[in-house]
């Protein structure tokens, strides 16, 4: 889910592609595995609903199997077909479902995940814009490429002060938005 969350951000074709015209690939990592799970958009209704297929594949190659594309078009035709007997969830209740409510400590977690991820992304598009490498990035800021890496990857602790020193040597705005 935190990959729909980021897709909300920014149109990244390595967590979302257009396979067919009605296929979509979704890619997710986790635990170290690459994942392909194949969706479609619902286009009947006023708004555009995402509905995951039924199935995903650990990613092999660069391309998906036709006949995973094939299995996945069929079961969009069934969905249409008997999609007025299903319940249909919204992202926020599936997330409220799957892993908790807004102020749980499992929900906070992954609220704090995503937010940590959309700043590597931020940080890693604004150094590429810049043909910066990680290497110079590191330089510019004081830290080792290592220290990059980890925050573009989202694999380390991050502190405001050391964000802020990137943005600042990428010459880049960064604007803070408090909602209470």
């Amino acid at each position: 889910m935190q990959n729909i969350r980021r897709a909300e951000h920014q149109s990244d074709p390595k967590f979302f592609k257009k396979l067919t015209s009605e296929i979509w690939e979704f890619r997710i990592l986790f635990s170290g595995i690459q994942y392909r799970l194949l969706a479609f958009w619902d286009k009947e209704n006023k708004s555009e609903t995402l509905v995951f297929a039924t199935h995903g594949i650990i990613k092999k190659t660069s391309k998906v199997d036709k006949k995973e594309i094939d299995k996945a078009e069929n079961i969009r035709k069934a969905y249409l077909k008997k999609k007025e007997e299903m319940k249909s969830y919204t992202l926020d209740q599936t997330e409220d479902l799957l892993i908790g409510k807004k102020g749980t400590k499992e929900r906070d977690e992954y609220e704090f995940e995503l937010k940590l991820e959309l700043i590597g992304d931020m940080i890693k598009t604004a150094r590429k814009k810049r043909k910066l490498t990680q290497e110079q990035l590191g330089k510019l800021v004081g830290v080792k490429k290592a220290q990059i890496s980890r925050l573009e990857n989202s694999t380390g602790n991050v502190t405001f002060e050391t964000v802020m020193r990137i943005f600042n040597a990428l010459g880049a705005k960064l604007n803070l938005n408090l909602q209470m």
